[in-house]
């Protein structure tokens, strides 16, 4: 059974069965931003690029009337309160960082915008119900403490010009210590604007053998969870351009093409196409 068959009528965060809304994982107003930063196109045109790292077969473009992913698995209590206020807390540092200015983040803002990307992520995942890694008691964690899983690494990075404004980058891996056959590890990067988000962990990351420790910052990346005493500076000196996001999504997990029993996972799933 797919990780996401049993959260198909229950909010994936608090498990209610009540009425499930359609959460729009990249919020309204960072639409409204990027839309703004779109020069002289009052009607721009947007795509939805999907990728997972080849372990979906149902790997999609198409033409969408907002750069955004909408999913149906978020109650309206969830999206209406604690969501809402995580939102709210991070967006005057994200919408900054969206827009390429320089901000330093305290230990606040890091935590933040960490809740922020855990959330985002854990909600961005039922896009393909079939390949989802985080499990319940990671979202009601987020819920309930406002922050990410102690398996979760989030780091912050930028690209030095926008060619498209969302772009989702999306892996899952399998560890040699998993307890079936279903991917238990992932690596997500959004790249929204100039700003580059990154989560990656799960349970099977949390075994010393994959997740990568690549420091409180780097050249390229400066990471804010686990949060940095005192303050972080972004952007860092290097950025990721945008061809090579595919590079900085995979060197996080570098075991992840080393996975082969996913290919028997992928082959008996046995999904219809779209």
């Amino acid at each position: 059974m797919d990780p996401g068959a049993d959260q198909e009528r229950r909010c994936i965060f608090c498990g209610d069965d009540g009425r499930l809304t359609r959460e729009h994982v990249i919020a309204q107003w960072i639409i409204e931003v990027l839309n703004d930063m779109e020069p002289g196109d009052a009607a721009p045109d947007w795509g939805t690029h999907y990728w997972a790292g080849g372990t979906v077969e149902r790997e999609r473009q198409h033409a969408a009337s907002a750069p955004t992913v909408v999913v149906r698995a978020v109650c309206a209590d969830c999206n209406g309160h604690w969501m809402a206020a995580i939102e709210g807390r991070a967006r005057p540092v994200l919408e900054a960082m969206i827009r390429g200015r320089r901000v330093s983040l305290d230990i606040h803002q890091q935590l933040d915008v960490a809740a922020w990307a855990s959330k985002t992520i854990a909600a961005l995942e039922f896009h393909e119900p079939s390949t989802v890694v985080t499990r319940q008691e990671d979202r009601d964690l987020i819920r309930r403490e406002l922050r990410p899983p102690h398996h979760h690494r989030v780091r912050l990075a930028h690209r030095s010009e926008v060619g498209e404004s969302l772009i989702a980058k999306m892996l899952v891996a399998r560890s040699a210590t998993a307890p079936d056959d279903r991917p238990d590890a992932f690596v997500t990067t959004l790249g929204i604007g100039f700003l580059v988000v990154q989560v990656w962990g799960g349970h099977g990351s949390d075994t010393g053998e994959g997740l990568t420790r690549t420091g409180t910052s780097a050249s390229r990346a400066v990471m804010v969870w686990p949060p940095v005493m005192g303050t972080v500076s972004w952007p860092p000196a290097m950025p990721v351009e945008e061809e090579d996001l595919d590079a900085f999504t995979r060197e996080v997990i570098i075991w992840a093409d080393d996975s082969p029993d996913l290919a028997a996972w992928r082959s008996r799933r046995q999904l219809p196409d779209p």
